[in-house]
């Protein structure tokens, strides 16, 4: 019996230590992150997100649940939101789908970016006779993700820049078009000739075998994809 209890207790330490090391890690992301329940509660923010929802930044929390500040908003996410936590039991794909939304906010130019993704990867532990996949009661069932453009799109772009090897310009200038600037707002940003800047644009496309400024978009949106592990994402 004893040696029963040790185990149980041993278990549950470790556990505790994936928790906390799991809770550290996400606290450290420039991303809101927002870990939300089968009934739809806020389980865990971390402190990005906190941030967001301590400002009202497109995003709220009310009766610990995550809710746009926007009602047409709120409509499109929560509809996005009941589609992952239950998903259709005829899927088009064997992967989990996801949602992306553009969220409004106040007083900003650019919205809220959110992806909603199942927390249940379809685990075999996870999946009930008939085939859908259930999370536990209490259980995280869906992890909302929520980026700033100003700071996110940026920050994606400057990782794809470095591994393709663009200049610091090179970089500053595509992070200056994924904010949605046109080419010549970025040439007055950066203080260059709109014809430098076109140069510049040249050089990235050659060093990311790019041909339009939407491929770069897309670029990013597959580092996005690969981040979230290779889901399909709906636009809600």
């Amino acid at each position: 019996m004893a040696g029963a209890m040790r185990a149980i207790s041993a278990q549950r330490d470790q556990a505790d230590r994936r928790r906390c090391a799991l809770e550290a890690a996400l606290q450290q992301s420039e991303c809101g992150v927002v870990i939300i329940s089968a009934d739809q509660t806020v389980l865990f923010a971390n402190a990005s997100a906190q941030a967001i929802l301590d400002a009202g930044d497109g995003v709220e929390l009310r009766r610990n649940a995550l809710r746009p500040t926007r009602y047409h908003d709120a409509v499109r996410f929560h509809a996005a939101l009941d589609a992952v936590v239950a998903p259709p039991r005829h899927r088009e794909s064997q992967r989990e789908r996801g949602a992306m939304l553009l969220l409004e906010r106040t007083g900003a130019e650019r919205p809220l970016i959110a992806v909603i993704a199942p927390a249940n990867r379809g685990h075999a532990s996870d999946v009930g006779a008939d085939g859908d996949a259930d999370a536990p009661s209490g259980g995280a069932a869906a992890i909302v993700r929520l980026m700033r453009p100003e700071t996110s799109f940026a920050h994606g772009f400057e990782t794809i820049c470095q591994l393709h090897g663009l200049s610091p310009v090179e970089t500053q200038l595509v992070a200056s078009l994924a904010r949605g600037m046109t080419l010549g707002e970025a040439a007055t940003s950066m203080r260059i000739k709109t014809d430098t800047a076109r140069t510049y644009l040249k050089q990235v496309f050659a060093k990311t075998d790019m041909h339009r400024q939407t491929d770069l978009l897309q670029l990013f949106l597959r580092y996005q994809r690969a981040v979230s592990g290779e889901m399909l994402f709906d636009a809600a």
